[in-house]
């Protein structure tokens, strides 16, 4: 025989517990002759008492669960209210009439909450309602305030005037038809919320539930005014209709859960226990209760160490893992096998990535190289282009040296300076591949290094550089070249040659003058003129022997 599960009990359960108390009443009254509306109030309390436990159990949404819970208060409130006033008050009484009053607390709020408990089943917890929403509770205070203060202006009750006010005598005022209109509003709008979220959600073929059990409230208030309120009527006997309108309506939220409108806990262990999940639940003394299909059970040693925060495998590569919940724990296990793979397929492609890194810095630098290779030799190619008439110059000295002492003498200082000045202006022109400035330093160094040589001959040199810190590398090397092409005219027949860079307002002045009384060839002069003018604004003048070379550069000293 199938063994019947709990929620299938607990939905059985309710309407045999509604039948039960109704029955017993029916027997305390008309069998055994007993006083009863205690002994079933507390019942009818304390079903409503479990049916809260059970609502709190079965529903996950937070916010429904409030409002259940609120209209569970209400009912109880209400029975509260009827057994003190017929048990415990004198009739007729003061205190009677405003336990009589307090009833209309839970009959206008039950609506309310109801309808607001129908309006969140579809939607989050996070949701925001607007302010529109809560005109139902200022409408229901006003409703209560004026039924608590009846006695004042006699709007819900009416008692003959000269009287003394009791229940026995009065008749319905505009106030009472507004709450029972308030009433039949509220159950219209819980109805019409109920189909509207069954039709949205596809569910016609459960929606006659609910229905059914609404109508039979319905029904059962014409029965109850067919027959006199003598309680001869079977039903009459079992049900009150406070207490029956508050079955109905335990009743009806039952049937929206049947029915799969309501949201609840119901049927999620078959869910999971039929899932593909690698998942389980544990109780506090770590024995498990419910897994999935395919999950394992995993030893209690397995749990202790998973607890203690360690690395526990229950199967090759499933890792165990736990989290803490109400009543036990819930545990997974983490299938590493992919995991593993995807380290070892990322192993192997970090070591044919380094591999092809290493390839592509070696073929990378392999490149710079080469470049740097072309750059040098296209730098050396181009230095011994411009050093050409010098070079050829030094070979012919050296293929022609004298044998006597002077001249060899004289042939070997010559020698010096050309030597001097292709040593001195290669290094310009290679800072000036490097380096965008010289310091003046560097070229009074050229300078200072040929007038060394220039001495040995008896050629006066004098050398000015002075209040400037740097120049263009390649005006530096333009202006030796200058120089040395000065030299050039006859370098045995020089006697004095000075050399002078200042800055003055019109920018930076290189001002050369030699004495060479061979140098006056016209041709020779427009050569260095032309040279001259490409680096600045240059000027030439010859008197005697004497020539002048003076070269405005700029204010930046830029060629």
């Amino acid at each position: 025989m199938r063994r019947l599960k709990s929620v299938d009990l607990r939905s059985i359960l309710i309407p045999v517990l509604i039948l039960g108390i109704g029955f017993l009443r029916y027997v305390l009254d008309r069998k055994l002759k007993i006083p009863y509306e205690c002994i079933v109030s507390l019942l009818w309390i304390a079903f409503f008492y479990w049916w809260l436990h059970c609502t709190r159990r079965r529903f996950a949404q937070k916010r429904v669960r409030r409002y259940l819970f609120a209209f569970t208060l209400l009912v109880i409130f209400f029975i509260l209210l009827r057994m003190f006033k017929y048990e415990f008050c004198t009739p007729d009484g003061a205190v009677e009439r405003y336990l009589w009053y307090l009833y209309y607390v839970p009959i206008v709020l039950t609506p309310v909450v109801t309808i607001r408990a129908i309006m969140n089943m579809t939607r989050p917890d996070n949701a925001v309602f607007t302010r529109k929403h809560y005109w139902m509770y200022i409408a229901a205070a006003i409703l209560i305030f004026g039924v608590l203060t009846n006695d004042l202006h006699q709007t819900a009750f009416i008692f003959p005037p000269g009287m003394p006010m009791r229940e026995s005598e009065y008749t319905h005022g505009i106030l009472f038809y507004i709450i029972s209109v308030w009433v039949v509003v509220g159950v219209l709008s819980v109805l019409f919320l109920s189909v509207r979220t069954c039709i949205t959600r596809r569910m016609y073929k459960n929606l006659w539930i609910p229905l059914i059990l609404l109508a039979l409230g319905i029904l059962y208030r014409y029965v109850y005014r067919f027959f006199d309120e003598s309680g001869s009527n079977f039903l009459q006997v079992m049900y009150a209709i406070p207490e029956f309108y508050c079955m109905i309506w335990v009743l009806f939220w039952d049937s929206l859960v049947v029915t799969r409108l309501l949201p609840s806990n119901i049927g999620h262990s078959d869910f999971f226990s039929k899932s593909s999940m690698q998942a389980g639940l544990a109780d506090q003394r770590l024995s498990v209760r419910l897994t999935a299909t395919n999950a394992i059970k995993p030893a209690k040693e397995m749990f202790q160490a998973a607890q203690r925060n360690r690395n526990v495998y229950a199967e090759g590569d499933m890792l165990l893992r736990l989290c803490p919940v109400t009543g036990g724990w819930f545990y997974w296990t983490e299938d590493l096998r992919e995991l593993r793979l995807l380290n070892e397929a990322l192993e192997e492609t970090e070591d044919y990535l380094q591999e092809e890194n290493a390839l592509m810095q070696q073929t990378a630098r392999i490149e710079a190289e080469r470049k740097h290779t072309l750059h040098q030799t296209a730098l050396y190619e181009s230095i011994e282009e411009k050093i050409r008439p010098q070079l050829d110059k030094l070979e012919e000295l050296l293929w022609n040296m004298p044998e006597e002492d002077a001249a060899f003498r004289k042939a070997l200082t010559q020698i010096s300076v050309i030597f001097a000045y292709l040593k001195r202006y290669s290094n310009l022109l290679l800072q000036a591949d490097e380096r965008k400035n010289v310091s003046v330093s560097d070229l009074r160094l050229c300078f200072d290094e040929s007038a060394y040589s220039l001495r040995q001959m008896g050629v006066v040199c004098k050398t000015d550089l002075r209040e400037i810190p740097n120049l263009p590398s390649q005006t530096a090397a333009a202006l030796y070249s200058l120089y040395e092409t000065a030299l050039e005219t006859d370098l045995t027949a020089l006697s004095e040659i000075s050399v002078s860079l200042l800055r003055e307002k019109d920018g930076i002045v290189f001002v050369l003058t030699w004495t060479n009384p061979r140098s006056g060839d016209d041709r020779y002069l427009d050569g260095l003129r032309q040279a001259a003018s490409r680096i600045g604004q240059a000027e030439l003048s010859v008197s005697g022997e004497t020539i002048t070379l003076t070269l405005v550069l700029g204010k930046e000293g830029a060629v």
